[in-house]
């Protein structure tokens, strides 16, 4: 079927009503969210009201118009754990970020609609996004913009705390498949098996760059 790629409002309920009144959808791909910390530092109930409100305005819709949803999360709900991870990890919710805590919560709350509502959905965990076009702020483009500038690499807290990352044609080629495929009612990390500490990217970067 077709493609739409729009932009709207999840905070107002009409406007989404109208949107799915519209289109008709069978999958939403939801990736609408303040992911900023910074940004929901300040402005808490803007970003609750988008990343929280919105998803249950778009859950309300999918489940009157029997569409599935592939929700775009993130690696950070695993934050604060020191363990091994993958799907089945059971989450902290101890000393989270607002960012993390919320998508927690958002992962919480489809898995309610799908027992209530037996809405179908697939929750996508994504590494740190790195490659063309991502945020000049992302770990791995700050550190190569700095290298490549001729200025010292900084490295905030112990630099031990660790990621995992995804390249953004992987990304795509993993939402893709998923969007091709049956799958449904799972929750998949979408990201490289290994992870990397803050100090070993800084180290890499200065390798390849000669910094």
């Amino acid at each position: 079927g077709d493609i739409i790629t729009d932009t709207i409002d999840i905070r107002c309920y009409d406007s989404v009503v109208d949107w799915f009144q519209r289109n008709k959808p069978n999958i939403v791909i939801l990736t609408a969210a303040i992911i900023r910390q910074e940004q929901i530092r300040l402005d808490p109930v803007n970003s609750t009201q988008t990343n929280i409100q919105g998803l249950i305005h778009v859950l309300q819709n999918c489940v009157a118009h029997e569409c599935k949803i592939i929700f775009s999360s993130t690696v950070h709900v695993y934050e604060g754990l020191t363990c091994d991870v993958d799907e089945n990890t059971q989450l902290s919710t101890l000393d989270k970020h607002l960012y993390s805590q919320s998508k927690i919560t958002c992962e919480q709350i489809i898995r309610s609609y799908n027992y209530l509502y037996g809405l179908s959905y697939v929750i996508l965990r994504y590494g740190v996004l790195y490659g063309p076009n991502s945020h000049d702020d992302m770990i791995i483009n700050r550190l190569i913009y700095r290298a490549t500038h001729d200025q010292d690499l900084v490295v905030f807290g112990t630099g031990y705390q660790r990621r995992c990352f995804v390249h953004i044609d992987d990304l795509c080629r993993g939402v893709n498949t998923i969007v091709s495929s049956d799958l449904s009612d799972v929750t998949v990390n979408l990201c490289e098996l290994k992870t990397y500490s803050v100090i070993e990217l800084a180290q890499l970067t200065v390798n390849r760059f000669n910094s």
